[in-house]
């Protein structure tokens, strides 16, 4: 049985310790840090690389999104929001929260997350990783193509029909114009092997393919909008502006 190393950040000492003791019921589980300020939080994701964090959104100095944005490890580990507001649900999923528990928590809510883990983590459609398909996938310079299993049926994807990427937890949603796919894989590991004149990343989350770019918008707070010629529209964080940089000739 796997083991889930798993941090926990709330500023409230009663909070802490009672999702502590509800985790710890779950042999699946192992506890590696509990934090209560954001500074100590963030140095303990970093250090100890744990697969399951859950979060409190609001906690001193940064709150969660932000201490999210300071997370420097991958894969990323999996997060889990805890907040007495039901209002921040929407801006946590939108930053691939893997779920969002309003507080108090209670025992059964704390085991629905943790079923959420166990299902992302061990679909079978999912194992079959990159790199056992194309040995040596790290060792590879501008990826032309590759090979996805997906219900039993081997597709191959040339990385000239990727739309975008985006991450989701551990894994990768690769987007082309024909089907969606889902791979146990990394977005830093899919920038590392990409063609960097074509792919470009735009947001923590998110890598788009150049060639489908139509126009780029100012948004909110500095970040930006990039249209795509499917009409869909990403979002980029003024901290990833690579792709505006490389169209901005004039």
């Amino acid at each position: 049985m796997p083991s889930y190393k798993t941090i926990i950040v709330d500023e409230d000492t009663s909070a802490r310790n009672l999702l502590a003791h509800f985790l710890a019921e779950s042999a699946d589980v192992e506890i590696v840090a509990l934090c209560k300020n954001s500074l100590a939080a963030i140095e303990s994701i970093n250090s100890q690389e744990p697969d399951l964090v859950f979060l409190e959104i609001e906690m001193p100095d940064f709150s969660g999104f932000e201490i999210l944005e300071r997370i420097q490890i991958t894969p990323s580990p999996f997060i889990i929001f805890t907040s007495q507001h039901p209002n921040y649900a929407a801006k946590a999923f939108e930053v691939d929260a893997l779920d969002y528990i309003h507080k108090p928590v209670n025992r059964d809510r704390v085991k629905k997350s943790l079923e959420r883990i166990r299902k992302r983590m061990n679909k079978e459609e999912l194992s079959d990783q990159i790199g056992r398909l194309i040995p040596d996938f790290k060792e590879l310079n501008n990826l032309k193509r590759f090979i996805i299993k997906q219900a039993g049926e081997y597709h191959l994807i040339r990385t000239k029909d990727i739309i975008w990427i985006e991450s989701d937890g551990n894994y990768s949603r690769i987007i082309t114009e024909e089907k969606k796919f889902m791979i146990r894989y990394t977005l830093s590991g899919f920038e590392e092997q990409l063609d960097p004149n074509r792919f470009y990343r735009i947001s923590r989350s998110l890598i788009v393919n150049l060639d489908f770019v139509v126009k780029i918008k100012d948004h909110v707070y500095g970040n930006y909008l990039v249209e795509l010629e499917n009409g869909n529209t990403l979002k980029m964080s003024k901290n990833y502006k690579q792709l505006f940089e490389a169209l901005k000739n004039f």
